[in-house]
């Protein structure tokens, strides 16, 4: 889609950061629309409208704003009647237009929410934690008592959260019942030497009796350190599972493989076949796909209809070959999959066959996506494959497994576990940081580090029993440069840099132990 839009709007990323501030606007300000007076492109706004209705597309930051403007110009909409109560969980996590349109749906004197501005952690999504502290209510009750962590795991989240300012929460309180808790503060000297480490410990835990897989939460702020940690565990032998957003769709192979599910369930998906189309090329084949876009707007008809009329010889579109000949593909294959089409685990056999590495994750996704219910051989396509799109958008976090969970802070929110590793603990990390032509004041900066601040005090809180705070010291140049960390030292020989230990770290108190090395860890355990 972006690269799709004509003008001088810069580099994909650069459209990537307008597409954003356009969202940032939605939010913020539901139920108006962007002027240049906001500073906003006005025609990257027409463009991006103009795309999105002839796909037959919508941004998923478009569902709350449009909801809101049909119930703000319709004072009687159904809608807006449908509820005698509305309950509201994580309340600090909405946006300003999630919670003007929550109060269209409560009405008056019926809404019950439950928040903890302390845990406002989607900025990404422009989170008014505000909105909790200002809250109008007849009735209030502050639940002050942690019931889940260990006695030194509160004081140490409670010296780390009381750095951020504007807080409404008194300082949380530990029962005398809570276990005294197990801290481990943990320094290796490289990447890999820490998922060693980690998977060693969690091994031994669970060959010991100390906690079963499933007990076992592993949160990182870097897919690269999860994954690694992963194999690690795999290698001796302890089932692990990562859970992070769109993750089975990293590699192209995996890509192409749900272009073909997608499109043999939805045939007339417009935006399923210019991904199709584009697919394997560095720019999309963007310039022969408008030359087929305007030909197909001039005749009324979709691209897949012009295509196939292309390919009968009836319409002639100049410098499209390489569009003509993934449609080719794509109808060749579609053809010989139709046969599978109810048949959902032949299907996922031919389409993501085990034993490819590339297409692992997306196997496991579907083969969790079929319905036990439906009778062999009878699923409905579209709602198996609505339910793979579902589980790669937004992947549940199982509660009760037998396999340790790896997945990122953001993703534990709401999960307990024994056993609590927080890994990468290194400045770029936790916290990350704003790279350098992020372009922002000084106020966002402040208001960026609060929010990494509150994500680690959601981290630390997770565990009931054993937290294992983690960090690595050395790293690549060229990854350092591209995940923006900064570094002590560079050590240009052998092209590595000294990473820095999490600023929070020094924030979190007495209650934490000082850092042992990787071998001193181990020869202590």
């Amino acid at each position: 889609m972006l690269r799709d839009l004509l003008g001088d709007f810069g580099t994909l990323h650069q459209r990537r950061r307008t597409l954003k501030a356009f969202e940032a606007f939605w939010a913020k300000r539901p139920g108006e629309s962007p002027t240049p007076a906001t500073g906003l492109d006005a025609s990257f706004q027409a463009q991006l409208d103009s795309w999105l209705r002839w796909h037959k597309g919508m941004l998923l930051a478009e569902l709350v704003p449009t909801s809101l403007q049909y119930l703000l110009h319709d004072p009687l909409a159904p809608e807006r009647f449908d509820f005698d109560h509305v309950l509201v969980d994580e309340y600090q996590d909405l946006n300003h237009g999630d919670q003007i349109l929550i109060d269209l749906l409560a009405g008056d004197d019926h809404l019950l929410v439950v928040g903890d501005d302390d845990q406002s952690i989607y900025s990404v999504r422009w989170a008014n934690p505000e909105g909790i502290r200002i809250f109008q209510h007849d009735r209030k009750a502050e639940l002050l008592d942690c019931r889940r962590c260990p006695q030194a795991i509160v004081g140490m989240a409670n010296s780390l959260i009381a750095k951020n300012p504007d807080r409404s929460k008194p300082v949380m309180n530990a029962l005398p019942s809570n276990p005294a808790g197990e801290i481990h503060h943990v320094r290796f000297e490289t990447m890999e030497d820490e998922a060693q480490g980690i998977a060693s410990f969690v091994a031994a835990s669970i060959a010991d009796g100390r906690a079963s897989p499933g007990e076992c939460l592993i949160l990182v702020n870097d897919r690269r350190v999860g994954h690694g940690i992963r194999e690690a565990i795999r290698n001796l032998g302890v089932a692990a599972h990562s859970f992070f957003t769109q993750e089975p769709l990293e590699t192209p192979d995996a890509q192409e493989a749900y272009l073909f599910l997608r499109l043999l369930a939805v045939p007339e998906d417009r935006v399923a076949l210019r991904a199709w189309l584009g697919h394997g090329s560095t720019d999309g084949r963007r310039k022969s796909y408008k030359r087929a876009w305007d030909r197909a707007d001039e005749l009324r008809i979709s691209v897949a209809e012009l295509l196939v009329r292309m390919e009968a010889g009836s319409e002639q579109v100049p410098h499209t070959a390489a569009l003509l000949d993934r449609w080719r593909i794509l109808q060749q294959t579609l053809k010989e999959l139709q046969p599978l089409a109810a048949d959902t685990q032949s299907l996922i056999d031919v389409v993501l066959p085990g034993g490819h590495e590339n297409l692992a994750l997306l196997r496991d996704c579907a083969l969790s996506c079929i319905d036990p219910w439906e009778e062999e051989g009878h699923e409905d396509l579209i709602a198996f494959v609505e339910r793979i799109r579902g589980e790669i958008a937004q992947p549940e976090v199982p509660v009760d497994v037998d396999y340790v969970r790896i997945m990122s802070c953001h993703k534990s929110k709401g999960l307990t576990a024994h056993t609590v590793i927080v890994a990468g603990a290194i400045d770029g990390l936790i916290p990350r940081l704003p790279r350098e032509d992020a372009d922002l004041g000084l106020e966002e900066m402040a208001e960026q580090l609060h929010e990494q601040r509150r994500l680690f005090y959601v981290a630390l809180t997770r565990t009931t029993n054993t937290l294992v705070l983690s960090s690595f010291q050395r790293v690549e140049l060229g990854q350092a440069h591209r995940q923006g960390l900064p570094l002590g030292r560079k050590h240009w020989k052998s092209k590595t840099g000294t990473t820095l230990p999490s600023r929070f770290l020094q924030e979190l108190g007495r209650d934490l132990p000082g850092a042992e090395t990787g071998d001193d860890w181990f020869n202590s355990e």
